[in-house]
């Protein structure tokens, strides 16, 4: 048997092994105040990071955005995790692209390993992850990311939630 046969045998062998696997697209529709509107496109790949595309229209034009994975489709509310920047023309349109975790996106809440003295206890191997507990990220937020100092995504102050919301998903990821 030659080198090159026995080469293509493996390839062979691992491709029936294994199998690509296929990938799943979303579309979820963005929402606004007034014209602003959207859509989220969302390529699932089970195997690595997701394809995201962003596309905005009907928003002030020559506006930077700043682009949130969320746990509540609240104005403001947390846990949120930050995936990017992106600015509209001047006709008020906008599109960002990115290759990012999306359809399984978390935020951590694990519990504390302390007693109630904060002394951590010495456990076995893999104690770190016991009793961990993760939140969802599972809605997409659009905020202007243009703001005074006292006017911000999160809002003014911890009483009064957050203003500034371009716009957001209408469903959550799925």
């Amino acid at each position: 048997m030659s080198f090159r046969h026995l080469l293509l045998s493996t390839v062979a062998m691992l491709c029936v092994a294994y199998p690509l696997t296929s990938s799943a697209q979303t579309v979820i529709p963005l929402a606004g105040n007034d014209l602003a509107s959207g859509e989220a496109r969302i390529v699932d790949h089970p195997d690595g990071p997701d394809d995201l595309l962003i596309k905005v229209s009907g928003l002030p034009g020559n506006t930077l955005l700043a682009v949130f994975l969320t746990h509540s489709p609240i104005t403001g509310a947390l846990p949120a995790q930050f995936l990017g920047t992106f600015s509209t023309n001047p006709n008020g349109k906008g599109t960002l692209k990115l290759k990012t975790e999306v359809t399984n996106a978390f935020a951590s809440a694990n519990q504390s390993l302390a007693d109630a003295q904060g002394i951590a206890e010495i456990l076995a191997a893999g104690a770190v992850s016991a009793g961990a507990n993760t939140i969802p990220l599972d809605w997409i937020r659009i905020y202007l990311a243009e703001a005074t100092v006292l006017d911000t995504v999160f809002g003014p102050s911890d009483s009064v939630p957050g203003g500034l919301l371009a716009v957001t998903a209408t469903a959550p990821i799925p």
